[in-house]
C-alpha cells in the first residue's frame, strides 16, 4: 500500500509535525510505502509557501514506490489539484531533479478531467520518459 502526500489549501495550527515528518512516521508505523505526488508538493509550495526541496529531502526515499505528476488550475487565487491541465514546467523541473537520484521509481501522469486529444497525453508521457532516460544515461555515464 502506498500513502500519497496530499495537496493542501490551509494549515492546521495544532500540527506539531511537518507533512514529511508525518508521512515518514506513518510509513514507519504501518510499514507502508509512499506515493510522491510532485504536483501536490508544488501546489502546497505555491498556496502555503512550503519549501519543496526540504519536503522531498525529508521524505523516506527508500519507501517511495511511485511518483505522480499532474496539472492544476488556478481558482480564486489558489492552485487546485484538478488533474485537468498539462504538467507545468515547474513540476517537470522538480521531477527532473528527483529522477537524478531515483530514475528507477515508476511515474504516472494523472489526467482525470477535461481530457485532451490523445496527442497531448502522448506528449506528456514522452516528456516523462525522456527525463527518465536522461537520468539513466547520466547514472550509467558515471559508472
Amino acid at each position: 500500500m502506498l500513502i500519497e502526500n496530499i495537496s493542501r489549501y490551509f494549515t492546521f495550527e495544532e500540527s506539531n509535525l511537518s507533512e514529511a515528518e508525518f508521512l515518514a512516521a506513518l510509513c514507519d508505523e504501518t510499514d507502508c510505502g509512499l506515493l510522491l505526488d510532485i504536483n501536490n508538493a508544488y501546489v502546497n509550495h505555491c498556496n502555503l509557501g512550503l519549501d519543496i526541496a526540504a519536503f522531498i529531502a525529508a521524505l523516506p526515499h527508500g519507501r517511495i514506490g511511485e511518483v505522480h505528476l499532474a496539472g492544476h488550475s488556478e481558482i480564486d487565487g489558489l492552485l487546485v489539484d484538478t488533474h485537468s491541465r498539462p504538467v507545468c514546467d515547474e513540476v517537470w523541473s522538480w521531477y527532473r531533479r528527483f529522477t537524478e537520484h531515483h530514475a528507477h521509481i515508476p511515474c504516472l501522469i494523472e489526467w482525470d478531467n477535461d481530457l485532451p486529444h490523445w496527442s497531448v497525453l502522448l506528449e506528456q508521457q514522452r516528456r516523462a520518459q525522456a527525463i527518465i532516460d536522461n537520468a539513466h544515461e547520466q547514472y550509467y555515464a558515471c559508472l
